[in-house]
């Protein structure tokens, strides 16, 4: 995190029903290529979380390129493509959005033992901070949409900063980066730590979601 996802998709069609399927969370980050040949370029330049590919794009299988993804991939294997010997997440199209936030979830993992160590092994105090903390995220994940179209820079920059100790809990290192750095710097570099809070709201959702 935060998700950025290249879509490897040749057939015109099937690349707006992807945007399509994206609309239903405009925070998400991608880009889209028709070829297996243009993935090492593109990932050179694009800083990319994840990939979805189509198993065979031009003929040629994803299998053959996959010295080349070292990200988590999610493969619509519309072409039965044996997949027994990968470990790589599939799917059909069309790729529902149901379907694509599963492969970022099941690839995000978060860890409690932070929690449960503060909790010194009382599952009760456990129990109650986890509530709290889904309670603040649910709290932001309403919230922080209008403050980002207001452009409420001060109330942003105490929800990054509240933020931050809890993704730190959560073992989410690169959630937690991002929160101090909208933290330290929303007030005087607004319009890139507007685009991070966007970008907080994924990592927001995934959290949301395993602690639910």
């Amino acid at each position: 995190m935060p998700v950025k996802i290249l879509f490897i998709e040749e057939n015109g069609q099937k690349q707006e029903a992807l945007k399509f399927c994206l609309q239903q969370n405009a925070f998400i980050q991608y880009g889209i290529i028709a070829d297996f040949k243009e993935l090492g370029a593109e990932l050179n330049l694009g800083n990319y979380t994840h990939l979805v590919a189509q198993a065979v794009v031009k003929n040629e299988s994803v299998l053959a390129f996959g010295d080349l993804i070292k990200l988590p991939l999610l493969v619509v294997n519309d072409a039965d493509l044996d997949l027994s010997g990968t470990s790589y997440a599939n799917t059909k199209s069309p790729l529902s959005y149901a379907a694509l936030f599963g492969f970022l979830l099941e690839s995000t993992p978060v860890s409690y033992v932070s929690m449960e160590e503060y909790a010194m092994d009382d599952q009760e105090f456990f129990d109650q901070l986890k509530g709290l903390m889904v309670d603040e995220f649910k709290h932001n994940f309403e919230e922080i949409p209008a403050l980002i179209e207001n452009k409420n820079l001060p109330e942003l920059k105490s929800r990054a900063h509240q933020l931050s100790s809890k993704f730190a809990m959560l073992d989410l290192p690169m959630s937690t980066l991002l929160c101090k750095e909208v933290d330290v710097n929303i007030l005087h570099d607004a319009e890139k730590q507007l685009e991070n809070m966007k970008l907080l709201m994924v990592d927001l959702e995934i959290a949301l979601a395993h602690l639910q």
